[in-house]
C-alpha cells in the first residue's frame, strides 16, 4: 500500500477487519483500502458526501466517480458502526 503515498488511514486495521467480516474477497479489500487512502490523501474522505459528489463530477471520469463514491460510502458505513472502547 506504499504506492498510495505517505497518508495514514485512521482506523485502517479496523476497516480491513470490518470488510473481512462482510466476506469480501481479499483483492476487493486491498483495492478499497488503496482507494480510501487516495481519497484521504486528497482530502476528500472527510468532506460531506454532497461536496464529494460535486468534486468528483467536476474533476473525475464516470468510472472514477463511481469507484470513489462507492468506497467513500463503504468507509462511512464502517465509521458509523465503529464503537471505540
Amino acid at each position: 500500500m506504499s504506492d498510495t503515498g505517505p497518508c495514514s488511514l485512521i482506523y485502517q486495521f479496523e476497516f480491513v477487519e470490518w470488510l473481512k467480516s462482510k466476506k469480501y474477497s481479499y483483492i476487493s479489500i486491498e483495492n478499497w483500502i488503496k482507494q480510501t487512502r487516495i481519497l484521504a490523501r486528497k482530502g476528500l474522505l472527510n468532506i460531506p458526501e454532497s461536496e464529494l459528489e460535486t468534486e468528483l463530477w467536476e474533476n473525475y471520469s464516470r468510472s472514477s466517480k463511481q469507484r470513489y463514491l462507492n468506497v467513500y460510502r463503504k468507509y462511512w458505513k464502517f465509521r458509523d458502526n465503529l464503537v471505540i472502547a
